[in-house]
C-alpha cells in the first residue's frame, strides 16, 4: 500500500477484497449461469492464463539482462516466473475476463458476463486457504476460483475451481489468524509489537522471515483497513493480548533492542519508531489516543505510518540466535 488515500477509499478496499457471503439469490444466480457451465469455464480460463503467461514472460524477458527485479509489483524475475506472481497474474486474468464482446469460442466466459449482467459478481478476494497460505483468488457467486494455482508450486494445475464451500477458503478476522497463517506460510515468527508504540495501532504485528529480516505488519490492502473499519480493536487486541510469555518473546524483544540501537529514529519521541522496551503504559495511551482522532487527524497518521518514515531499514536483518524458524511446508 502506499500514502494518499481517503479513509473511506480504505475501507471499500478492504470490503472489496472480502469473500461475499452465501445468499439466496447469489446461490440461484450461480445454479443458473455457472454450475452448468464450470467445463467450460475452466477451458477459457486454461486459454486466458496462456495468454497472460506470454504476456508476463514477455515483460520479463525484456528485463532479463536487469536480472532479478520488481517493475510495479512484477515477482522476482523471469527465472522464477511464475512463482510469487499470485496478484499480478489475477489481475491480469481479470482485465481479460472483462473484455468485450467475448469471442465466439469461449462459451465459459460468456456464462461469466452473462452472470455478471444478471445481478452476480466476479471478483478477486483475498484470505486464507486452508489455513496455510495467504490467498488471491476470484470469487464467482459460490465458487471459488484460483487462476494463479502454480505460484507457490508450479506443478500445480494453473487453473483450480470448487465450490467455495468445499475450498477451505475464508476471510482473515483478527490479527491472530493473520499471525497462525503467516507463521506456515512465510515460515516466520510473527509477535505483537509491543516495542513500537506510537505505530502499533496501525502496525500492530512483528514478523521475523526465516532469514531473519524483521519488519512491522501489516500494512497490505486487506489487514491495515480492516484494522483501521474496527476503529483499531483489531490491533489492540492482538497487541494487548497476554498469552505471548516474557519467555518466548525474550528472544525477539532482544533482536528489537538492538535495532533500535541503531537508529536513530527509534529515540526519537515523537517518531513512529520511537522505541520503548517496557511499553504497556505508552500502548494504552496510544490506543486511547488514536480511537479519538477526527477523521482529518487520523488521515494524517494513517499517511504516516504507511509512508517511508515506518519502513525498516536494511539493519533490520537481525543475529541468527533467533529460536528456529518454522520449517513447516506450504
Amino acid at each position: 500500500m502506499t500514502t494518499g488515500y481517503t479513509f473511506d477509499g480504505l475501507i471499500k478496499m478492504y470490503r472489496a477484497d472480502s469473500i461475499l457471503p452465501d445468499t439466496p439469490d447469489m446461490r440461484a444466480l450461480t445454479a443458473t449461469h455457472i454450475t452448468p457451465n464450470v467445463d467450460a469455464i475452466m477451458r477459457d480460463m486454461l486459454e486466458l492464463r496462456a495468454e497472460t503467461d506470454a504476456h508476463f514472460r514477455g515483460l520479463l524477458a525484456g528485463k532479463a539482462a536487469d536480472g532479478p527485479h520488481r517493475d510495479g509489483g512484477l515477482g522476482m524475475g523471469a527465472v522464477n516466473y511464475p512463482i510469487s506472481f499470485c496478484l499480478e497474474i489475477t489481475r491480469h486474468m481479470l482485465a481479460l475476463m472483462s473484455r468485450e464482446p467475448v469471442p465466439v469460442h469461449m462459451t465459459g466466459l460468456q456464462a461469466l458476463h452473462n452472470f455478471v449482467r444478471a445481478g452476480g459478481q466476479v471478483k478477486r478476494v483475498w484470505g486464507a486457504l486452508r489455513g496455510g497460505y495467504f490467498q488471491n483468488a476470484i470469487q464467482v457467486g459460490t465458487y471459488y476460483l484460483d487462476v494463479a494455482n502454480d505460484t507457490v508450486t508450479v506443478t500445480k494445475p494453473k487453473i483450480e475451481m470448487l465450490l467455495l464451500a468445499d475450498a477451505s477458503f475464508n476471510n482473515i478476522t483478527s490479527f491472530f489468524e493473520f499471525a497462525r497463517v503467516g507463521q506456515i506460510y512465510w515460515k516466520a515468527r510473527i509477535i505483537p509489537n509491543i516495542y513500537f508504540p506510537n505505530v502499533a495501532p496501525f502496525l500492530p504485528a512483528i514478523a521475523f522471515d526465516a532469514s531473519g529480516a524483521m519488519r512491522l505488519e501489516a500494512r497490505n490492502s486487506y489487514m491495515f483497513p480492516m484494522n483501521m473499519a474496527s476503529r483499531f480493536r483489531s490491533g489492540r487486541d492482538f497487541v494487548m493480548d497476554d498469552r505471548e510469555t516474557p519467555e518466548a518473546l525474550a528472544p525477539y524483544a532482544a533482536a528489537v533492542r538492538r535495532y533500535a540501537d541503531l537508529d536513530p529514529r527509534c529515540h526519537e519521541r515523537n517518531h513512529p519508531l520511537w522505541y520503548d522496551g517496557s511499553a504497556r503504559e505508552a500502548l494504552e495511551a496510544r490506543f486511547t489516543e488514536v480511537t479519538g482522532l477526527d477523521e482529518i487527524k487520523l488521515m494524517v497518521e494513517i499517511n504516516r505510518a504507511l509512508g517511508p518514515d515506518t519502513q525498516l531499514t536494511d539493519s533490520a536483518k537481525v543475529s541468527g540466535d533467533l529460536p528456529h524458524m518454522m520449517t513447516a511446508e506450504n
